[in-house]
C-alpha cells in the first residue's frame, strides 16, 4: 500500500542541529520534500529514491545520504511487507554548514569543475556504520543528546567524509552560483528518463506548473510534452538499433509500462517496435 504527500522538514525548530529516528510502516512514492534545513538521512532498512535538479539517487539498506537541496521528490520502501522503513535523520542549518566550511575549507579540495551536487551518497564502511550506531545510542539516552554533542558528531562525519570522499564532498562544498537558465536546463535534461510528471518537475524547479511550461517553452521553443516524446523516441530508437528488444528498453526511454512505450512509438514513428 502507497500513499502520497507533501511535507515540510523538520517541522518545526528553533534549534540549529537536530537528531530523529524515522519509522514508517508504509511506502511514500514521491512525496514532495522541503528541506529547510540540510539533512544526513542514515538508511537503516528500507529502499529510498530522492529526485532534484539533478541526477536521481537510489538507495538501499547499504548507503546513506547527504541532502542540501531545498526541495525534492521522495519515495521510501519497506524492505519486506513484515518490516518497517527505518532511518536516522541528522539535520542542520546552512550557518553550521557555513561554519564547518570556513573553519575547514583548508581541507576542501578545489575542483576545476563548476559542477555542483545538492545530494550525494555514500556506500556504508565501518566506519560508518559505527558512526551510525552512535547516533542510535544517543537516541537511546537523551540526556547526552546536546546540541554540542550534536555538532560534534557532525564535525566528525564531515571530516571523515573530506578524508575518504574528497571529490564528492568539493563538489557540494565548493561555492557556485548557477544561473536560473542552467538550473532549469539541468533540471530538464538530468531527469528526461526519470517517469517524473510536468508537476513534479515544477516542483524541482521550485515553480509553479504554469511558470514551469512558460519557462519550458522559452529555453526550448515547444511544449514540454514534445521535447519529452522526441528525446525519449531518440533515445529508444538508438537502443533498439544497437540491438536491444523493446522489454529492456521501455524503462530506460522513460515509459513506465511496455504498453505505453509501445503505444507512443507507434504514434511518433507510425511503425511499432519489433517485439
Amino acid at each position: 500500500m502507497t500513499n502520497r504527500k507533501s511535507i515540510v522538514l523538520p517541522n518545526a525548530t528553533d534549534s540549529e542541529i537536530s537528531l530523529v529516528f524515522y519509522e514508517a510502516d508504509m511506502d511514500t512514492i514521491k512525496s514532495k520534500i522541503n528541506f529547510t534545513q540540510n539533512v544526513f538521512s542514515f538508511l537503516i532498512s528500507g529502499q529510498k529514491e530522492i529526485y532534484n535538479a539533478q541526477n536521481p539517487n537510489y538507495l538501499s539498506g547499504n548507503e546513506f545520504a547527504l541532502i542540501t537541496t531545498p526541495n525534492c521528490l521522495m519515495t521510501e520502501k519497506k524492505s519486506a511487507p513484515s518490516r518497517l522503513y527505518k532511518s536516522i535523520l541528522l539535520f542542520f542549518s546552512h550557518s553550521i554548514l557555513n561554519e564547518f566550511k570556513f573553519t575547514h575549507q583548508h581541507l576542501i579540495q578545489k575542483l576545476a569543475s563548476s559542477n555542483t551536487q545538492e545530494v550525494l551518497t555514500f556506500t556504508y564502511d565501518d566506519y560508518s556504520h559505527y558512526f551510525r550506531s552512535s547516533l542510535q545510542l544517543l537516541l537511546a539516552n537523551r540526556e547526552t543528546l546536546s546540541p554540542e554533542m550534536l555538532k560534534a558528531k557532525f564535525t566528525e562525519i564531515m571530516l571523515y567524509l573530506l578524508k575518504y570522499e574528497p571529490l564528492k564532498m568539493g563538489m557540494l562544498l565548493q561555492n557556485q552560483q548557477h544561473d536560473r537558465e542552467f538550473v532549469f536546463k539541468t533540471t530538464i535534461e538530468n531527469n528526461l528518463y526519470s517517469h517524473l510528471d510536468l508537476e513534479e518537475l515544477a516542483f524541482l524547479c521550485n515553480m509553479s506548473l504554469s511558470t514551469f511550461k512558460r519557462h519550458f517553452k522559452s529555453y526550448y521553443q515547444m511544449s514540454p510534452r514534445k521535447y519529452f516524446i522526441q528525446k525519449r523516441m531518440e533515445m529508444a530508437e538508438y537502443l533498439l538499433k544497437n540491438g536491444e528488444r523493446p522489454k529492456e528498453v521501455f524503462q530506460q526511454a522513460g515509459y513506465k509500462t511496455l504498453s505505453n512505450f509501445i503505444k507512443a512509438y507507434k504514434a511518433h514513428f507510425n511503425k511499432t517496435p519489433g517485439i
